[in-house]
């Protein structure tokens, strides 16, 4: 009784020290890039470039910097997810994208400078698993995706945007029948955009709850697509999951045919 009990701590401790191990690994990885950043001449990080920082505030950054890739990940695995679930039931729509992909890096190995703006059925089929999709709830700063977004159907990554009226206001509507209807709306009043609703509204959206791809080809309303927020406090991660999202499903794409295992009733159904 005793051994196994002593190889069960042995083997514990082994795997806490791999995981302590790993947090010190990453944290010293974000210093290094931290410090790399505020040294180039030209930088996205404008702000860290030019403000002092203090060690406590350089582990402050690294911990807002692992928050931003931990909520990016999350959503780009999901809005990934859902977006192979789409592609195996729809295999013409798969083959189409794949063939896209392979003439634009026939070798499987693109520089990642071609990623967004040689993919653009790709980031369609982002773009419409994120119209489609309602796969997150709208926190402090949430993003979602456009179903790898610009991709097929109004997916949803937030699914509320909340707003308080900053003056006296009335908003026009039409009621089911399309009789018009004015609604005051009194300075403070909280207000709740419902994504949803906009996303499959067919005021917006050609047969909304079809699966199409192509209908972020050309012009699209993009004022009625907001997976990601908009304005102001929109999701600071948006650029990083179109990039992230796009290259994942891009190279998964190029060597991986994506299939349904077992039941092919499915085909063709969402």
């Amino acid at each position: 009784m005793i051994a196994p009990k002593l190889v069960m701590e042995w083997a514990l401790k082994q795997r806490i020290a791999q995981v302590k191990l790993a947090f010190e690994e990453l944290e010293q990885y974000m210093l290094e890039l931290i410090q790399e950043c505020r040294n180039l001449e030209k930088n996205a990080m404008i702000y860290i470039a030019h403000v002092p920082l203090q060690t406590s505030s350089y582990k402050t950054l690294a911990g807002n910097i692992f928050i931003f890739m931990l909520a990016g990940h999350e959503t780009t695995a999901h809005t990934l997810a859902f977006t192979f679930g789409l592609l195996s039931l729809h295999p013409d729509y798969q083959e189409k994208l794949y063939k896209h992909i392979k003439s634009i890096i026939p070798d499987g190995r693109p520089p990642m400078s071609l990623l967004r703006a040689a993919i653009p059925v790709a980031r369609h089929q982002i773009h419409e698993e994120t119209h489609l999709l309602l796969s997150t709830w709208l926190s402090s700063m949430r993003h979602s995706v456009y179903s790898l977004g610009e991709y097929g159907v109004p997916h949803i990554g937030v699914t509320t945007i909340p707003k308080v009226a900053a003056e006296d206001t009335t908003l026009v509507t039409t009621d089911r029948v399309g009789n018009e209807v004015v609604v005051p709306v009194s300075r403070g009043t909280s207000l709740q955009i419902s994504v949803a609703a906009l996303h499959y509204n067919p005021r917006y959206w050609d047969d909304p709850l079809a699966f199409k791809p192509e209908r972020f080809h050309g012009d699209w309303p993009r004022e009625a697509c907001l997976p990601f927020s908009s304005g102001a406090r929109s999701c600071l991660g948006r650029r990083s999951f179109e990039t992230e999202g796009i290259a994942i499903l891009t190279m998964l794409l190029s060597r991986y045919k994506i299939e349904l295992k077992d039941d092919l009733k499915f085909v063709n159904k969402t």
